[in-house]
C-alpha cells in the first residue's frame, strides 16, 4: 500500500496544471549519505512556475521527480506548490501551498555503524508563504518567506524557509530553503538549488544543460540500534533537458 501510495504522488507531482517551464532530461546523479558514496544514471522531470499559468494564471512553485538507476537505486520526489492569491502581476505576493509534498523510496546500505545510508520518508508540507514577485517580459522572478506545519513520516513539527524562482528567456533557477522543527527534538534543515541553462548537452540541439544540488541536515535521529545521530545526505546533477 506505501509503494502505490508512493507512485501516486510522484504522478500527481507532474500532473498538476502548471505549464511553465516543465523539463524532462536523463544525466548523471552523485550522492554522499553520511559519508557513504554513491551515484548512478539519472531519469528526471519537473517544473518551475512563477505565476505564469495554471491555476488561473497564478500557480507557482517547484517540483522534482526522479529515478536513479544506480546506487542506491529508487525514486525521490519533492515539490512545493502553490496558488498566488493577489493578481499575477501584482508586486506583493501572498500565497497558500496545499500541495507541498517531498518522499524518498529508495534501497539502503547497512553501514555496519548502527544506521542506513538512506531513509525512505514520506511527508506532506502545507503551508502559506508572504513575497514580493518582479514581473518582466523577459525575466519574472518570485521571492517568498514561507511557513506551516510539515506532517512527516520522519518527524512532525512547524516549518519555516523561503524560495527564490525565476523564469527568464534562456534560463530558470529554483532556490529553496526549508526547515522543520520536529516535535522529537532537532530540526530538519533542506536545501536545494536547480537551474537550466542554454548549454547544449546532447547531439540534435534541442536541450539544455541542467544543474541540481539537494541537501539535507536531520538532527537527532535514532540509529538501527535507538542511538540518537545526525544524518546529513546530499546529491548533484548534472543532466540534459527538453522543455515539454
Amino acid at each position: 500500500m506505501k509503494k502505490q501510495i508512493y507512485i501516486i504522488l510522484s504522478i500527481a507531482l507532474l500532473s498538476l496544471p502548471l505549464h511553465a517551464k516543465e523539463y524532462g532530461g536523463s544525466g548523471f546523479v552523485v550522492s554522499n549519505h553520511n559519508g557513504l558514496w554513491g551515484g548512478g544514471l539519472n531519469l528526471e522531470g519537473g517544473v518551475t512556475a512563477t505565476g505564469t499559468e495554471g491555476f488561473g494564471n497564478n500557480g507557482y512553485g517547484h517540483g522534482h521527480l526522479d529515478l536513479t538507476l544506480g546506487v542506491p537505486f529508487g525514486l525521490n520526489a519533492s515539490g512545493n506548490y502553490g496558488y498566488q492569491v493577489t493578481p499575477k502581476d501584482s508586486v506583493l505576493h501572498f500565497g497558500v501551498e496545499p500541495f507541498n509534498v517531498d518522499f524518498k523510496l529508495t534501497t539502503t546500505r547497512n553501514t555496519g555503524e548502527g544506521y542506513e545510508d538512506t531513509q525512505n520518508y514520506l511527508e506532506w508540507l502545507p503551508a502559506g508563504s508572504v513575497g514580493v514577485l518582479i514581473p518582466g517580459e523577459d525575466c519574472r522572478v518570485l521571492a517568498l518567506g514561507r511557513g506551516g506545519y510539515a506532517l512527516s513520516t520522519r518527524g512532525s513539527g512547524p516549518l519555516v524557509g523561503g524560495a527564490l524562482y525565476a523564469n527568464c528567456n534562456d534560463f530558470d533557477v529554483a532556490g529553496e530553503f526549508t526547515r522543520v522543527l520536529k516535535h522529537e527534538g532537532g530540526n530538519r534543515d533542506t536545501v536545494t538549488v536547480d537551474t537550466t541553462i542554454p548549454v547544449v548537452m546532447f547531439r540534435g540541439g534541442n536541450n539544455k544543460l541542467g544543474l541540481r544540488a539537494e541537501h539535507i541536515t536531520d538532527n537527532n535521529v535514532k540509529d538501527l540500534y535507538g542511538n540518537v545521530s545526525n544524518r546529513n545526505e546530499t546529491r548533484a546533477f548534472i543532466t540534459g533537458r527538453v522543455d515539454w
